[in-house]
């Protein structure tokens, strides 16, 4: 039982009530309890019918609910929902509330469009010989000077106007044999005279680039290349090798290379710190190389 701290009948007092109803009328009864008449003569009708386990408090939850969906409901339901149905229009169409109908398609795990037409496997792919696709990409770096205010941690510590540079980085679909330069932007000149480079560099390993995959735009070829590669946007619906379309996803080639060694975790080195890593840095991203 749990009586608040103002309640003029516990379990006791209950009965207490009964016993002088039996004796002396209800309404000097109901008076001596502290009650009203309607009151006691609840308790009394309650007593009459249930005994004493009909004076303990009741639980304020509904004696009975109505089943509010039904199994044929539910199914029609399910269905309108996996027909990409509103929440609220099948709330109208069955003839329940809108909560009611949100509680059981979030059982059911249909809430989200997600979940009603879940997202395509991606296209995964491998060229099956080295130079037959050249993955090149650039990621933007903050040029380094000294150490700033977030290392210091003095605010005067300011290294504003010290400018960008960028790393423009090739790795190979096949071999995952990667080559990596720094140049001062990534427009036309610096794309094309990386490109070059890159070419040159997997030529001495006796790979020759036939295919070039790039978001970096059409000036990445040399004009005046007497044997281009064939170049191949991402952003265009050319085929895959397996004459599907590739799901669109960046390679991360860049950011992959960049978070094994130019962008260190601790510590300021200086731009041409940065720069003399690349003398010494592994041609091979750490994703399983193959042999050439």
């Amino acid at each position: 039982m749990n009586s608040h701290k103002n309640a003029r009948l516990t379990h006791e007092g209950r009965k207490l009530l009964i016993e002088r109803i039996a004796v002396i009328e209800l309404v000097s009864a109901a008076q001596a309890a502290g009650v009203t008449s309607r009151t006691a003569r609840k308790w009394r009708e309650r007593f009459a019918q249930q005994g004493l386990p009909g004076l303990l408090d009741r639980s304020s939850r509904p004696a009975a609910t109505r089943n509010s969906i039904e199994t044929k409901l539910a199914q029609c339901i399910e269905q309108l929902r996996r027909g990409r149905m509103p929440i609220r229009r099948i709330a109208s169409v069955v003839g329940r509330s809108a909560a009611t109908i949100s509680r059981f398609v979030a059982r059911l795990g249909l809430s989200s469009l997600k979940a009603l037409q879940p997202t395509a496997a991606p296209i995964r792919y491998e060229r099956a010989v080295s130079g037959e696709l050249l993955h090149m990409d650039t990621k933007k770096l903050g040029r380094v000077v000294r150490a700033g205010h977030r290392v210091t941690g003095d605010p005067r510590d300011s290294v504003a106007g010290a400018g960008w540079e960028f790393a423009h980085v090739a790795i190979d679909d096949h071999s995952r044999v990667s080559f990596v330069q720094m140049h001062p932007d990534e427009r036309k000149t610096s794309a094309v005279a990386f490109l070059q480079a890159a070419v040159a560099h997997y030529a001495t390993l006796g790979v020759r680039v036939k295919q070039l995959i790039t978001d970096n735009g059409l000036h990445t070829v040399p004009e005046s290349s007497s044997r281009p590669v064939k170049l191949w946007v991402s952003n265009t619906p050319s085929p895959g090798p397996t004459g599907r379309r590739p799901t669109a996803r960046p390679n991360g080639s860049s950011k992959l290379v960049c978070a094994n060694g130019l962008t260190p975790e601790s510590g300021p080195p200086v731009t041409s710190a940065r720069l003399g890593c690349l003398a010494s840095w592994p041609t091979t991203t750490p994703a399983d190389p193959i042999p050439l």
